[in-house]
């Protein structure tokens, strides 16, 4: 069974970051048992791969190394099955896809999606029963051995000598009675919740031993960086401390975005050193997201005069050289066209029993305004207390995709279902 691990990206609307993946079930020695595939979006369109080659590179925290593997390419879609070594040790595996364009010097190397995954100990082949004692896979094997020994000790013993045939007679039988507690031997395992203590047991079905296994899933970890948005911190302080931001819970390395109009703080980014709630947790200023400030006057753009602060309309862009024949009419329609773009922001409730499916679990929702065309970017409307915050989160970290539809959302969870309700905020850019 092979597990599909399918992402879309955006490069130019999604974080620029590594993603986490919370929900892959990775063990040691596992071999191929996982598709990484990343579909590639630019503003909500597919990207032209048909030049491009793609390489991915996993790299095993646990001893650094790094699985280079060739990738294929159809469309816009990406993917590569896990070699075995990406397995090979319990811990975090960094999966990175670089795209090539072109050759020799002048050849492009890209990264176009970074995620990490997590490979959890997949543990031995000792199996231990309060009840019973079950041998490990070695001892089995050498038990198989001993018998075929036995059985070929007995008939020579027949062969050898008349007198000693009941003899021969008896160790053969009791040689097939142990080799027929053996052979056909079955197994079957099933997954327990994190946190469970491992199970076996060993049971006999149609004259065969069966042995049953119950196998623990690994933790899940911790979500990667959020980014909040607001007007409650200021300035350009590099000391940590604590604003009234209104948040319930953020956690270390968070960013924090001014959003307001005062051109003093416009593009401030500040990042979280300490988590907590709004009164607890802390923040310093990182960086501003804006260019440096241009030099020198603007008289006009295109026939365009400034206004009093000495800006030009974003709309009035210069047609004459590209457009020489466009008519002032034209040119005004062109500016207009120019400011067309607009974002809308969206709400859509996830109910706890609203999902169907027993695993990927599925959940379609009203979303007033949203386009089947439309590729929202998703955000979660956490509560004002702590514990149920914290909850929410959790849950959030189970839903592995979102699609639109014309007034309609569709949520996927692979792995398990949120047992609590959520709100989503959605931003979408037409």
């Amino acid at each position: 069974m092979i597990y599909t691990l399918a992402e879309t990206f955006d490069i130019a609307r999604d974080p620029q970051e590594p993603t986490l993946w919370p929900g892959a079930l990775m063990l040691t020695g596992n071999a191929r048992a996982h598709l990484w595939q990343v579909t590639l979006l630019e503003n909500g369109q597919p990207v032209d791969l048909s030049d491009a080659t793609a390489t991915a590179k996993f790299r095993r925290a646990a001893d650094g190394i790094t699985v280079t593997q060739t990738a294929t390419i159809s469309g816009n879609t990406v993917a590569v099955q896990l070699h075995p070594d990406c397995y090979r040790y319990a811990g975090q595996l960094k999966a990175m896809l670089e795209l090539t364009v072109g050759s020799g010097d002048t050849a492009v190397v890209a990264t176009a999606k970074v995620t990490l995954f997590n490979v959890a100990e997949g543990g031995g082949d000792a199996i231990s029963d309060p009840e019973n004692v079950i041998p490990s896979i070695g001892e089995i094997i050498a038990q198989m051995a001993e018998v075929e020994q036995a059985t070929r000790d007995a008939q020579d013993a027949t062969d050898a000598a008349e007198e000693a045939a009941e003899n021969a007679s008896t160790q053969a039988a009791a040689a097939q009675a142990a080799a027929a507690a053996i052979t056909g031997i079955t197994a079957s395992a099933q997954t327990l919740e994190a946190g469970a203590e491992a199970t076996a047991a060993v049971s006999d079905v149609g004259g065969v031993k069966h042995m049953t296994f119950g196998i623990p899933r690994g933790p899940q970890g911790n979500r990667g960086s959020w980014p909040w948005y607001g007007t409650a911190i200021t300035g350009n302080s590099t000391v940590p401390a604590a604003y009234a931001t209104g948040l319930a819970l953020v956690q270390e390395h968070d960013v924090y975005v001014y959003t307001g109009t005062d051109t003093a703080n416009a593009g401030n980014e500040y990042v979280c050193t300490l988590g907590g709630d709004a009164a607890t947790a802390l923040w310093r200023y990182l960086r501003n997201s804006r260019g440096v400030p241009g030099a020198g006057n603007v008289s006009y753009v295109d026939g365009m005069s400034p206004d009093v602060d000495g800006d030009v309309p974003l709309g009035a862009i210069r047609y004459n050289a590209a457009q020489p024949d466009l008519t002032d009419a034209e040119r005004a329609q062109a500016r207009a066209n120019a400011g067309a773009a607009s974002a809308a922001l969206l709400t859509a409730e996830l109910a706890a029993d609203g999902w169907t499916g027993s695993g990927p679990y599925t959940q379609e929702v009203s979303a007033a305004g949203l386009l089947a065309d439309d590729v929202p970017l998703a955000d979660i409307v956490l509560s004002d207390t702590a514990e149920t915050a914290k909850a929410q989160l959790e849950a959030y970290g189970l839903i592995g995709r979102l699609d639109a539809g014309a007034g309609t959302l569709t949520a996927t969870c692979y792995d398990e279902q949120p047992a609590v309700a959520l709100t989503l905020r959605l931003k979408v850019v037409r």
